[in-house]
């Protein structure tokens, strides 16, 4: 299903900068373009968050928590990966 450019899902990608979930975001980038999203710049502008983490060291896993507890505050669907 192709959407017109006024029904565009507004998408806001963010990962912890974990070096191994780097590709995993390009993907999930180019999937979104390709099925007609549009890649926002702020999660307060967007309809949904796509949060990439990981918790190859203990600290990425606490900084990942407090990511998830701040992203719930724009009360958007969010999506943990």
């Amino acid at each position: 299903m192709i959407l017109n450019k006024q029904n565009k899902q507004k998408i806001f990608i963010l990962h912890n900068g974990c070096d191994r979930r780097g590709l995993d975001v390009s993907r999930m980038r180019a999937f979104f373009e390709l099925n007609n999203c549009e890649l926002m710049r702020s999660p307060k502008k967007a309809d949904c968050i796509v949060f990439v983490t990981c918790s190859f060291r203990k600290s990425k896993e606490e900084q990942s928590l407090d990511f998830i507890r701040k992203l719930k505050r724009h009360n958007k669907k969010l999506i943990i990966a």
